[in-house]
């Protein structure tokens, strides 16, 4: 995918325009405020160009799963709020009007009318069955609020939903600033590979990362599986796993993932040692075991400090190193200590110029972020799944439909 053929900010005049823009405000929550604002400062290089043309700017978004039907706990108003105190910090000239029915002709009628410094900020989008379902009505009525479409959302580009996709059909449309940017250093970076290349895949289940590890063993010269989805392929070579998740309907393809890596010369390395503990809880008395010794009674909650060293000395000969998905339940102390390791390590290689480092998925910045090492690698995408499909080599239904024929 070329860089020339995006239709970017650059291709229209955006002065005093009225703009409806895409974002990813689907962040962390824990209780009732933001967690990690990672996405809502991304957002803030599109949002002041957006003020400095005087554009009239109405907000977009999706956040959670609230099942196409309203729920208190998944509004964006506390997101909103939170957004809000980050364009004054920033010396945005903008105030967010937040406005919880899009269908009422007030709201219409504000898009038209309001003065350029006030943001209307729509509620969450899939509060209606017409986002998920791409549905064009749905696509027509939200942009009624806006004579240009920009989307700044990568991380949603892999689903055709009607603020992705389908709007883009009806009103001229172009990347934001932080869409081009995410394509630019992914392709900048892809292109420019050099080996080895040392891929991590971490998080829960096999199930939500079956393709992109069928198609990373043929590019990778070395992946490592961590998180609750090692458990799987452990189950598969024979090894108890206690009461760890495990996905047995996924252990038939765990093994051909293991069987085909061998074939196309991938090391697929599994940790050799975890933390295993009683239950999932803060402070729940802890042990490091090796594979071999896992308890029947026990969950494996995080890598050991054995598999770190191990995947340290593959992480040291490392040309590009690839991180999707915490390699333990992080969230909780001290299931930690294992994803934090590996995000010092990889930051100091990084800075040490030994290597080049792209992050994507939002658990994988959040443990980045609780160590404070946003600025130390190459690039940190703010996508997850869009980020596994783009590295899968997949076209995407919200950048296909920004790009010029």
């Amino acid at each position: 995918m070329k860089m020339k053929h995006l239709q970017t900010m650059d291709h229209v005049d955006l002065n005093k325009k009225r703009v409806i823009l895409r974002a990813d405000l689907n962040v962390p929550m824990k209780n009732g405020q933001v967690a990690d604002c990672s996405r809502l400062y991304a957002i803030t290089e599109t949002l002041k160009e957006l003020a400095e043309c005087h554009a009239s700017i109405t907000l977009i978004s999706h956040f959670g799963r609230p099942k196409n039907a309203h729920n208190a706990n998944y509004s964006l108003r506390p997101v909103i709020q939170r957004l809000s105190e980050i364009i004054r910090d920033k010396n945005i000239p903008l105030t967010c009007n937040f406005r919880e029915d899009m269908f009422f002709e007030e709201t219409i009628n504000l898009s038209k009318n309001k003065s350029t410094e006030q943001m209307l900020c729509l509620e969450n989008l899939r509060f209606f069955s017409g986002e998920k379902n791409n549905d064009k009505e749905f696509a027509k009525h939200l942009a009624l609020f806006g004579d240009t479409y920009i989307n700044d959302a990568f991380s949603c580009c892999h689903r055709a939903h009607a603020s992705i996709e389908a709007i883009a059909h009806l009103l001229p449309s172009f990347a934001g600033r932080l869409l081009e940017k995410e394509i630019k250093m992914l392709t900048q970076i892809m292109e420019a590979t050099q080996k080895p290349l040392v891929a991590i895949i971490g998080g829960s289940k096999v199930s939500t990362k079956l393709h992109v590890l069928s198609s990373l063993i043929k590019k990778v010269d070395v992946m490592f599986v961590g998180g609750a989805m090692a458990n799987s392929f452990l189950k598969c070579l024979g090894y108890e796993v206690g009461k760890s998740l495990v996905e047995e309907n996924m252990l038939c393809q765990a093994k051909k993932i293991m069987n085909d890596a061998k074939k196309e010369s991938c090391q697929l390395v599994l940790p050799i040692d975890v933390t295993v503990a009683d239950s999932l809880d803060v402070n729940v008395e802890t042990n490091v075991v090796a594979v071999e010794n896992i308890d029947k009674e026990k969950m494996c909650l995080d890598i050991g400090p054995k598999t770190v060293g191990r995947l340290s000395g593959f992480l040291d000969k490392a040309k590009l190193i690839l991180w999707n998905g915490p390699v333990g339940a992080f969230e909780i102390k001290p299931f930690g200590k294992g994803s934090f390791a590996l995000a010092k390590k990889i930051a100091q290689l990084t800075q040490d110029n030994k290597c080049q480092s792209i992050v994507g998925g939002g658990d994988t910045l959040s443990v980045i972020s609780q160590c404070d090492l946003q600025k130390d690698f190459t690039y940190c995408s703010m996508a997850g799944g869009a980020f596994l499909e783009w590295l899968e080599g997949k076209e995407l239904p919200g950048i296909k439909v920004l790009m010029t024929t």
